[in-house]
């Protein structure tokens, strides 16, 4: 009885009635290892970056711009010739 009235007052289910998840916990076990590389991955872009070895963006010029749209030619403004148009991923920056 005391174990059921603690759960009330914690807000939790009753502990003779709650379900124990293993894939839950399973899950989350096997997902440690790659959250944990991702840091990783991720302190070492910002150690390069600080150390100057970051993305360069390509020099580029704006040939036509309205909301939401922006076209863009890379290169310098001296060369001429057909404009390629890319279309980055949303998730993606616009740098080449």
């Amino acid at each position: 009885m005391a174990n059921m009235e603690q759960a009330r007052s914690r807000g939790t289910a009753d502990p003779q009635t709650a379900k124990f998840d293993p894939a839950g916990i399973a899950g989350r076990a096997a997902a440690w290892p790659f959250e944990q590389m991702d840091r990783i991955r991720r302190l070492q872009g910002l150690l390069l970056d600080r150390a100057g070895l970051g993305p360069a963006q390509t020099p580029f010029r704006i040939l036509h711009k309205q909301p939401g749209l922006r076209v863009r030619a890379y290169g310098t403004s001296a060369q001429d010739g057909l404009a390629a148009l890319l279309i980055p991923a949303p998730i993606k920056r616009a740098y080449i």
